[in-house]
């Protein structure tokens, strides 16, 4: 259970990933500071801290419950 847990972290992560490219080619043509996209970098960056902090977590219990 814990792998599959492990593996659609991962999964969300490449899913986050691919829509922080898309909002960095929209701030490549719009990089004013009143762009939306800024929010929208905020919003993805902050959802990576948060995805990579929990596929940390549960790689460790992966480690401990093995």
């Amino acid at each position: 259970m814990d792998f599959l847990t492990k593996m659609a972290l991962i999964a969300m992560l490449l899913i986050n990933g691919a829509r922080m490219l898309t909002v960095e080619k929209g701030l490549a043509t719009d990089s004013s500071s009143a762009s939306p996209h800024w929010g929208r970098l905020r919003g993805n960056a902050m959802t990576s801290i948060t995805l990579w902090l929990a596929t940390t977590l549960a790689g460790l219990a992966l480690l401990n419950y093995a």
